[in-house]
């Protein structure tokens, strides 16, 4: 008998695309698995698709709640989840019909606690462009320095929570859901802790797209408050590697590599927020100890020129420069 697994949609105002996602659980080739669609206040049509799916297949089950985020939406999902396996499918993505089946028999041939493909980006041309993990040979057991030094040293992004299956008995030991009220960087948080605690494997084969529209978390305009939570929520993740992290041998190696990318994601966004005359909140922020002190290890030696250039302009709190920059960005 097929191992049951709960597949996790939260939707949001995506009856324009919500048809297609569903249809791609249904076309899966491993069938032991309930759908469960959590509906996150939508004012469009998509609970009315997700219940006309359900009328005509009782493994599809709707759920609704007042919009309090894509993280509450995927936490009450976990907590109705009956499967012993758990996977993740925004409304708006797609898997390969074969996405269950090649990820679930991973993990059951090696025991691993979660299993990833690789996965492709649809733009909105539906132009796509491939992601993949590329740092561990097969059959190594993927660790989680060598996801960071894919993703943040080669700039390679090869993981996506639409593209992970994990073990639901791993979420429970370790008391682990996806933290609310964070707008962005959330799923970010909450792959670091898995993979600090985990054996985790990958099938290295285009499993999942991941589809970019306009309106989304990731491609909305530039706002500083966001990208201050998705600071929030990598240094969420480095804390809980610190006190988790499975692998004392690379503990060190990853701490390192985490806090660097914090440092340089600090700067970036003071840099944006001077860019886009959000300045009284940039100086507020850099009278921060924790942001003075971050800003104070960056390397400039290992910047291009032109971050070094920008990172002086931050640092010199000049106005006039900063006011300067912000014209210039609009020319």
């Amino acid at each position: 008998m097929e191992t049951l697994v709960s597949v996790i949609m939260p939707a949001y105002n995506v009856a324009a695309y919500i048809e297609k996602s569903i249809r791609s659980v249904i076309e899966q080739e491993y069938t032991a698995w309930e759908l469960i669609v959590v509906n996150d206040g939508s004012i469009d049509s998509t609970s009315a698709i997700v219940r006309a799916f359900g009328e005509k297949d009782s493994r599809i089950k709707l759920y609704e709640q007042e919009n309090r985020g894509v993280s509450a939406a995927r936490n009450r999902g976990i907590t109705m989840a009956s499967g012993k396996y758990l996977a993740f499918l925004d409304g708006d993505d797609l898997w390969d019909k074969s996405f269950l089946r090649k990820v679930i028999g991973k993990k059951e041939e090696t025991q691993a606690e979660m299993v990833f493909s690789w996965y492709q980006k649809m733009d909105k041309k539906g132009q796509l462009k491939t992601f993949r993990f590329q740092s561990a040979d097969a059959g190594d057991g993927d660790t989680l320095l060598l996801y960071l030094n894919d993703i943040v040293l080669k700039k390679i992004a090869g993981l996506h929570i639409g593209s992970v299956l994990i073990d639901k008995k791993i979420l429970s030991q370790h008391d682990i859901f996806f933290t609310e009220n964070c707008a962005i960087g959330e799923d970010k948080e909450f792959i670091l802790k898995i993979l600090s605690i985990a054996k985790v494997q990958v099938v290295r084969e285009f499993l999942m797209t991941y589809r970019t529209r306009e309106g989304s978390a990731c491609h909305s305009p530039f706002n500083w408050e966001k990208s201050v939570q998705h600071i929030a929520a990598i240094k969420r993740g480095l804390y809980y590697v610190q006190e988790h992290h499975k692998n004392p041998a690379e503990l060190e190696s990853v701490l390192l590599i985490l806090q660097e990318n914090l440092r340089y994601r600090q700067y970036r966004l003071l840099w944006k927020m001077v860019k886009y005359k959000n300045h009284q909140e940039a100086l507020r922020m850099l009278a921060e100890p924790e942001c003075i002190e971050s800003l104070a290890q960056i390397d400039k030696e290992k910047l291009r020129f032109n971050h070094r250039l920008k990172y002086d302009v931050i640092m010199s709190k000049n106005q006039y420069l900063w006011k300067l920059c912000t014209l210039l960005a609009r020319q």
